[in-house]
Order: C-alpha cells, then sequence, then structure tokens
C-alpha cells in the first residue's frame, strides 16, 4: 500500500467517525431528523458496531442512556430499503428481519426448523391473519436462535443479515442457502447434538423471519408488523388472535409460540421464559399448582452474566443463569417481570454467592 492509499484510508476513517459521533449526538439531544438522515449513512459500514461503541463511550450527556440507545439501534438496523418499480414509477421497499419466540421441547423446536412445510405456514400465517400487509413477501428462516446466539446480536450483525436477504426476496438470488447463511452471520450451532436426553430438555428458541413489503403503488402503511409497532400490539386484537389459533394448529402441542418481535424484545421473552420455566418446575416439585408468592427475590450481576434466585420460606428457587445481554435487552420489561415476582426485589453487583438450589 502507498502512502498515499494509507492517508486516504485514514482520512475516510476519520470522516466515518466523524459521521458516527454525530449520529450518537443527535440522538442524544433528542434530533430525530438528523439520526434518520445520518443512520443509513453510517449503518452499513463493517466498522459500524466498533465505531458505535467508541462514540457511545465519549457521549458526556448525563441524560443518555446508552442502554435505551442501544435498544434503538437494533430496531433501526433491523430494517432497509432495496428499490423497485411501482405503478407510480421508482420506490423503495421495505426490508425487514423479525423474530417469533419459540420454547417447548427441543426436539420438536428442530423439527419445526427442519420442516420446509412448517416454515411456510408459519410464513403464510402473518398474511391469513393480516398481521402483515397484503403486499407482504414473508420467508421463514429455519436458522434457530439460541439465547447466547440472540444476546450476541449487534446493529452490524442485523445490517449484515438484512444484505444477505435483500436479494432473495427481491428474487434476485435463490433462497436454498438463505438458513445456512442466516446460522453463519447469527452465530448458530449447527452441530447436530448427541448428549442422551437432550433432544427432550425444555428450550427457548427464536425464528428468524424476514419481509419485503412493495405495494403497487409504492405507498406504505403501516401495520402490526410495523417496526416501529411490533412491540406494542393490544393482546387482544383480532389479527393477533387469528394468528395464535393458526400457530397453534401449525405447531406441535410440545411448542409454544410467543408473539411476532424485535430482536430486543424476543431477548427479553427468551430471558422470562426461561426463569418461569425453572421456577415453576420447582414449584410442581415442592407441590404447588401455580408459582407461590415469593418472598423475596435476588438479581446478581457478574461479569457476562445474571442469576436471579428466589425464596418462599426456606426453599430456595434457582439460580437461573443468563447472559447479562440476554437479560438487560429489553430492562423496561424484564425489570416489570422480576418486579411482578415479589415485592422485596434486590438487585446487586456483588461477589456475594448465590444459594444453591435445594432439591
Amino acid at each position: 500500500m502507498t502512502d498515499e492509499n494509507h492517508q486516504d484510508e485514514q482520512a475516510d476513517d476519520t470522516q466515518y467517525r466523524h459521521a458516527v459521533a454525530q449520529f450518537v449526538a443527535a440522538y442524544a439531544r433528542d434530533d430525530g431528523d438528523l439520526v434518520a438522515q445520518l443512520f443509513p449513512r453510517v449503518c452499513d459500514n463493517p466498522a459500524f458496531d466498533r465505531v458505535l461503541a467508541d462514540s457511545i463511550s465519549d457521549i458526556g450527556e448525563d441524560s443518555f442512556d446508552p442502554l435505551e440507545f442501544g435498544r434503538t439501534v437494533l430496531s433501526m438496523s433491523s430494517v432497509s430499503l432495496a428499490p423497485y418499480l411501482s405503478s407510480q414509477g421508482k420506490a423503495h421497499a421495505i426490508v425487514q428481519l423479525f423474530f417469533v419466540p419459540l420454547s417447548g421441547v427441543l426436539g420438536d423446536l428442530q423439527k419445526v426448523a427442519d420442516s420446509t412445510d412448517t416454515l411456510n405456514d408459519i410464513a403464510g400465517s402473518f398474511l391469513g391473519s393480516e398481521l402483515a400487509a397484503g403486499h407482504s413477501s414473508i420467508v421463514a428462516c429455519g436458522s434457530l436462535l439460541d439465547p447466547l446466539a440472540a444476546s450476541s446480536i449487534t446493529p452490524g450483525t442485523l445490517r449484515l443479515a438484512l444484505r444477505m436477504i435483500s436479494p432473495v426476496l427481491t428474487g434476485r438470488v435463490v433462497a436454498d442457502n438463505l438458513g445456512e447463511a442466516l446460522a453463519s452471520v447469527f452465530g448458530v450451532d449447527t452441530t447436530t447434538e448427541e448428549t442422551p436426553g437432550a433432544a427432550n430438555v425444555y428450550a427457548n428458541r427464536l425464528l428468524p423471519v424476514a419481509r419485503i413489503v412493495t405495494p403497487p403503488d409504492g405507498v406504505h402503511v403501516d401495520d402490526h408488523l410495523s417496526a416501529h409497532r411490533i412491540d406494542a400490539r393490544i393482546e387482544q386484537s383480532t389479527a393477533v388472535t387469528s394468528w395464535k389459533r393458526h400457530m397453534g394448529k401449525t405447531l406441535p402441542a410440545t411448542v409454544q409460540a410467543d408473539d411476532p418481535c424485535s430482536i430486543a424484545r424476543g431477548c427479553a421473552v427468551m430471558a422470562i421464559n426461561t426463569i418461569e420455566h425453572s421456577f415453576s418446575l420447582r414449584a410442581m416439585r415442592r407441590g404447588h399448582v401455580t408459582m407461590p408468592d415469593f418472598d423475596r427475590i435476588l438479581v446478581h450481576r457478574s461479569g457476562d452474566g445474571v442469576t436471579v434466585t428466589a425464596q418462599h420460606g426456606i426453599d430456595v428457587y434457582g439460580p437461573v443463569r443468563l447472559p447479562a445481554n440476554l437479560f438487560a435487552a429489553d430492562l423496561d420489561r424484564m425489570s416489570n417481570y422480576i418486579d411482578s415476582l415479589s415485592g422485596d426485589v434486590a438487585w446487586n453487583e456483588d461477589k456475594a454467592a448465590v444459594p444453591a438450589s435445594k432439591h
């Protein structure tokens, strides 16, 4: 590399860092127009995650919440645009990635992921229930994300996934290897589990779903799956009820599906379901029909992990261990859930030992 080329690269890097810093600063001062203007310019650079982290650490605003900002950028990163020709001329299709939380017997979860017919049926369920606008094309991908893979997703990861998805949804590339490609992007372990009985354990996974929205006239209308609405639906809406009924008929009895959601909400659902299953199983072993009202909940942060422990009388429930990023992906939802378990919740990050579960 010549000195001139090296200087050009340094200049480009400096300009890019400046643009990302502007993007973060615009968010910190609530300048939505500038945020929307800068995001397309910075989001698809391979260095986005690294430079974004550096820029966040440089923000001195007292009101700046890095967790809220991170969730916002994840949401923004789940959507991109692709050109197409509408009846009114050139337009931009919306390309989106969202997720369906699945929980149940691991072997049956994998059967869902391995069945083309089931995946096609799931994809069709969004149109059939009218969760998705009628001009959506949808693909359910059989690359199930486990809790660790889900908690490791970054804005840059989502952008890379969208760059791989877009040619498939626009018909430029066949979809045969999309599942394997996304598995590689998301760090999904595709090796066969050989541990005896592993297929029968309870597990949580996220099913990636990709869609492209191409209204004939080029005019987009929000629907239930729109990125800024997907986590805020009214639970009892007709479309949601219809979708849940369809999924109940599509999935094995040992597999349950939560509402389609963003990656941040999906992480929170996985964390909640993991805690709920562990505590409910413990309660049944103690002879309770449902989880008891706990005397105390301890949430303990240590390094990259969070443990949640409950106490009921002399009985200890847990600890349930979760990746810290999984637990904190949607902290408001997690906090509300934890607070619902007991009126006495202790949050700490000290090195005190968490009580071991008594069986």
